[in-house]
């Protein structure tokens, strides 16, 4: 029993001592040996970033949330508004605005007590006259961008809202102080912060097309990661030899080359955490994302980052194990020198037939449902289907290049050298083909569902609405307001107006009208109906003034009642959006109840002038302080598929860059393993033309192999997600088109960011032995 635990302690010392040699022979062996981990820790780090950012993404999206519900107004609509007024009361009006794309959202509070409630951000609540604004706020309206927006935000700036009270860096908010709420609709409030519901993702395709784009996006940083720890595999073979030379067994050797790489790893995780905090203070300085997160909220989550910390040493040590699964090492060198077994094929392909098999369930019957076993089916078909591409491409590339032979040069030294070592050249442009076939199939899986999350409104994007709630001032003034302003046309001017008993009123000039329904003959005062339920003449209809309403939205006057006249026609509306029941001339109706009507203005403005829609908007705050401008959209989207859409914009991006990172450090690591090579290459006359046109042969050989293999594996992939939903597959070739171009793009790229490296490598005294 003494014996036993005797040798399973010094089994126990075996493995820490060997582990501990592996870490230093991870920085020992001069300039070459920093070199080679500095580019495993490098590669690592940018895969470390990688996941430690998807492990922030919960952290990131529940501070949001936070932010919100404190910013947000408790019960503010609800059914149990504040009746009577006390010491920690307030009335409240939120005010919402657009400049130049950008919203502005605001809020004019008055107190009731001396212990009203006190938005997030501020001390204090501001006086009339006075607000607080956010710090983008206060650099817009102090510089010359915003000059159009001062007329509309002239109280006097008292202090700077503090990152808690915003949603976002970029966030246009104020807080002004009000006076005479209590006839201007305000709410009585007595605190800030509302919890709100559960919001799951409504559709069930829009949680597949999440599912793709996780899987997508990370997978490759997986690959990447596994990649970059064989880096420097040829020197850490030839020093795995001299020490079996001198008397270390074949476990032993492992041992070492496992500690070598986990000391890579765990240098990478460091390198990963300081990239990740870059990352964060970069995100928060954009200017052009509005929703941006705070930097301080892109903290991993605690069971995420802890799975990441533990799996990137793990992941490092196993590739190495995998790495020499084959690799004989001798006292006098490797097996892998002599030249390489015929890559078996019948594994490969049992992972695709697998991931097919596993689609090809939900495809055949058409059954995709929200429940634990189709999600499973669905990730478990994409996961193998992509790994199986990531398995297939070293044995396509090897068996391209075997049908290479003569050409010029620089093909012929790009050739033989992955005819020699493929392996490494078809590792590294495993997660480019990865990332391409899960790019093609997310583009076709959201172009289709995109068809469908998209509503179509019918309306010009050039024209616009001028929305002035009811009031005295007329509509034929503020259409001659509109008129002056320069670069604008007024399309059509119109009044609108509810009744209690859900009626709706029309009032315009008889072309107006005739554009709305058949009207075959109209004259000053006709009146028609456009709808079955339209009241009978005679009907009594009651209309109040919206624009005038107390505290909590009860109304201050009496409804006004309109008798309804007769019909001079029932017409039919021309478009669906012909809702209202009632289209009459402003003869029909009386004066008091046109005082009543909301007033609106379409007109076109120019684009390519964004002045003259905020002039526009100035006229507009000049009107009444409810009015407000809204530009017309062709289409609108929902607001998960419209956040779903910039979330994959960034994360397709940062992929990208992760990819294209990847693909320099391992062609730098390339030429760090073929720099004496290169020396004397150059030393018997090679041209250093030559020598960069094989750099490039070497890179783009593999990275066409692996976008061809990925077009057809994303078409596929992507036909089979979209089968399993009750649409029609819709390819956007010009995506397509696009991620193979980029494939391209970033071979050049890689090209030319190696060259300084390769010109150094091609020195004289690249030829010197120690």
């Amino acid at each position: 029993m003494t014996n036993t635990v005797t040798k399973k302690r010094r089994g126990v010392r075996a493995w820490i001592a060997d582990v501990a040699m592996g870490c230093r022979f991870a920085v020992a062996g001069g300039p070459s040996g920093w070199i080679r981990a500095a580019l495993t820790a490098l590669g690592v780090g940018l895969g470390v970033a990688m996941l430690l950012a998807a492990a922030s993404v919960p952290t990131v999206l529940t501070s949001m949330e936070e932010r919100q519900e404190s910013i947000a107004v408790g019960d503010l609509y609800g059914d149990s508004p504040i009746e009577k007024p006390g010491d920690d009361t307030a009335l409240l009006v939120e005010r919402w605005d657009s400049y130049r794309d950008m919203a502005v959202s605001g809020t004019e509070i008055v107190p009731e007590g001396d212990n009203p409630p006190i938005p997030p951000g501020i001390d204090k609540l501001p006086k009339p006259g006075e607000m607080y604004v956010s710090q983008p706020l206060a650099d817009l309206l102090s510089s010359e961008e915003g000059k159009l927006l001062k007329p509309r935000l002239d109280h006097k700036i008292v202090g700077v809202i503090a990152d808690e009270g915003l949603e976002s860096p970029g966030d246009l908010r104020y807080y002004a102080g009000g006076e005479n709420l209590d006839t201007a609709g305000a709410y009585r409030i007595d605190n800030f912060g509302e919890k709100f519901p559960d919001n799951p993702i409504e559709s069930i395709f829009l949680v597949l097309l999440v599912i793709v784009a996780v899987i997508v996006m990370l997978l490759p940083v997986v690959m990447f990661v596994a990649v970059a720890v064989r880096f420097g595999g040829e020197q850490r073979d030839r020093r795995l030899a001299a020490l079996r030379l001198i008397g270390a067994d074949a476990a032993a050797a492992r041992r070492i080359a496992g500690g070598e790489s986990m000391f890579g790893a765990i240098v990478g995780l460091v390198i990963g955490a300081g990239l990740l905090v870059a990352i964060a203070q970069l995100v928060e300085s954009l200017t052009f994302w509005d929703d941006r997160p705070f930097a301080a909220d892109i903290v991993p989550d605690p069971f995420l980052g802890a799975i990441v910390v533990i799996a990137v040493p793990l992941v490092a040590v196993f590739a190495t194990q995998l790495a020499m699964r084959r690799l004989i090492v001798e006292p006098l060198g490797v097996v892998r020198q002599a030249k390489p077994r015929r890559r078996r094929l019948w594994w490969r392909l049992t992972l695709v037939v697998l991931g097919v098999a596993s689609l090809g369930q939900l495809v055949l019957t058409g059954d995709f449902r929200d429940n634990w076993l189709t999600m499973t089916l669905v990730v478990t078909g994409i996961l193998l289907l992509l790994l199986g591409l990531a398995a297939m491409l070293p044995w396509v590339v090897e068996k391209v290049v075997s049908r290479f032979g003569a050409g010029a040069p620089s093909w012929q030294l790009a050739t033989r050298r992955l005819q020699l070592s493929g392996g490494s050249a078809s590792r590294a442009i495993i997660g480019v083909a990865v990332a391409a076939a899960g790019a093609v199939a997310l583009q076709m899986l959201f172009s289709t569902i995109e068809t469908k999350e998209m509503n179509f409104t019918g309306k010009q994007e050039n024209q616009a609405e001028l929305y002035a709630p009811s009031g005295k001032v007329e509509l034929a003034e503020i259409k001659e307001k509109v008129e002056e302003v320069p670069d604008v046309k007024v399309v059509e001017a119109y009044s609108s107006i509810d009744s209690e008993q859900d009626a709706s009123l029309i009032v315009g000039d008889c072309e107006y009208l005739s554009s709305l329904a058949k009207i075959e003959a109209c004259a000053e005062g006709d009146v028609f109906s456009a709808d079955e339920t339209a009241p009978k003449p005679g009907s009594k209809l009651d209309f109040i003034n919206y624009n005038e309403l107390g505290v909590n939205g009860k109304p201050l006057h009496k409804p006004q009642k309109w008798t309804v006249p007769e019909y001079r026609d029932r017409v039919t509306p021309k478009n669906d959006e012909v809702y209202t029941s009632i289209l009459a001339t402003p003869g029909a109706v009386d004066e008091k109840i046109l005082e009543l009507t909301d007033q609106i203005v379409v007109f076109e403005s120019d684009r390519a002038n964004p002045d003259s829609i905020e002039h526009v908007r100035n006229v507009a705050a000049g009107v009444s302080q409810h009015a407000s401008v809204t530009e017309y959209m062709s289409s609108t989207e929902s607001e998960t598929f419209a956040n779903l859409r910039q979330l994959l914009l960034v994360g397709v991006i940062a992929t990208m860059i992760l990819i294209g990172l990847s693909m320099l450090v391992n062609t730098l690591e390339q030429l760090q393993e073929r720099r004496r090579l290169m020396s004397l290459l150059v030393a018997f006359g090679t041209r250093r033309r030559t020598l960069a046109f094989s750099v490039l042969w070497q890179t783009a050989i593999p990275v066409a192999c692996g976008i061809a293999a990925a077009l057809v594996t994303g078409l596929g992939l992507g036909w089979s997600l979209i089968r399993i939903t009750p649409y029609k597959p819709v390819i956007d070739w010009g995506n397509v088109a696009t991620i193979a171009g980029a494939g391209a793009a970033m071979v050049l790229l890689v090209t030319l960011l190696s060259m300084p490296a390769l010109w150094h490598m091609m020195r004289p005294n690249g030829i010197r032995t120690e």
